[in-house]
This record gives structure tokens, sequence and C-alpha cells, in this order.
């Protein structure tokens, strides 16, 4: 479940807003999971995009851009760091700007963007 610092749903998937978003998930059982990403920058040129990741505040990754690819991953959450219950996801950035800025105004979007989001879920 998507919590703050989103966009509203694409056919592609969802772009973060600003420079820090939150998701989380339910966990019946204090086990090993696994989150699993796609994601992009957007990008603006001379800047490398970063993401920092965390779960109930301890950092279990972290992934810097070369360029525009699309980053694939599946991060380890180890059990100890996962809470019966509800758990939360944190993602920063290192940057957020709008398209309209990095375009200058070709693009007309407003949104202060970060990351798009193709895949974001948890499992074993």
């Amino acid at each position: 479940m998507r919590g703050e610092g989103w966009s509203g749903p694409e056919d592609w998937g969802v772009w973060a807003e600003g420079r820090r978003s939150t998701a989380g998930w339910l966990a019946p059982a204090r086990q090993d999971y696994i989150l699993r990403i796609g994601a992009f920058p957007l990008c603006v040129p001379g800047q490398r995009q970063w993401i920092g990741i965390r779960v109930n505040g301890k950092e279990i990754g972290s992934y810097q851009w070369r360029e525009c690819e699309l980053w694939e991953a599946e991060i380890p959450i180890p059990a100890p760091e996962v809470r019966i219950g509800w758990n939360e996801i944190s993602f920063e950035y290192a940057y957020a700007i709008s398209p309209a800025e990095v375009t200058r105004g070709q693009n007309l979007d407003p949104r202060i963007l970060s990351v798009g989001f193709t895949r974001l879920e948890v499992g074993k």
C-alpha cells in the first residue's frame, strides 16, 4: 500500500513525488521477505539520481543510477527488521524536480517528480 509522496497511478506504474515517499505492508509473521522493485529516475542532465530504502527505519538498500536505465532488484528484508502487523518502507531520493523545469517548458508537467516505479511489491 502506498503512503505519502506518490502521484496518481499511470498505465506503466507510478511516480514518486518529492524527495521522500512511503509504502507499507501487513506481515502475518516475523520472517524474511523480499522487496521487488522496478524503477527509473526522472533524468536531469548532469545529475545522477540515487535511492535509499529503509524498512521500519533500518536501511536495507540503495542504488545510484548511471543514466536513465530501468533498475530491477530483489532486496532481502531480514526477519529481525519485520514487525508482525504493519511495516513501513521509506524511500529517499537525491533530487526531485518538475519535467517542466527540466525541459524548460517543452513538457508542461508541473509535478515535482523523482523516480518512476514500474514494480513495487513485498513477498516471500
